[in-house]
């Protein structure tokens, strides 16, 4: 969002923003209506703003302490398992390529 300045210009930070009496509001929305705003009252604002915070400046371990959210655990990515074409047993893809089966000597390269 932003919010028009004192000045005439547009700000995205809420402290810049003017505040504008309530005597006063019927010639900010007639000046905000020219360029497309919205006149807010500022109680509403200041009861639904929060403050922005950037992802490299937060420790998420510490953000969640003491609440019950439970980040998830990210899992090791799995090897690719293949059944021996002779015999069955289980082989990794680089056992496929490296060397015959150590059962049965059966090429498994595809």
């Amino acid at each position: 969002m932003i919010w028009l300045k004192a000045g005439g210009g547009f700000t995205s930070n809420l402290s810049k923003a003017v505040r504008v009496a309530r005597a006063d509001t019927i010639n900010m929305i007639g000046s905000c209506g020219q360029t497309g705003g919205i006149a807010w009252p500022c109680a509403y604002i200041d009861a639904h703003s929060r403050r922005l915070v950037q992802p490299d400046d937060v420790d998420i371990k510490e953000a969640l302490r003491g609440t019950s959210i439970v980040p998830p655990k990210q899992q090791k990515p799995r090897m690719m398992m293949f059944n021996c074409h002779g015999c069955g047993r289980f082989i990794s893809d680089r056992q496929r390529f490296e060397n015959n089966c150590r059962n049965c000597g059966a090429d498994n390269r595809p």
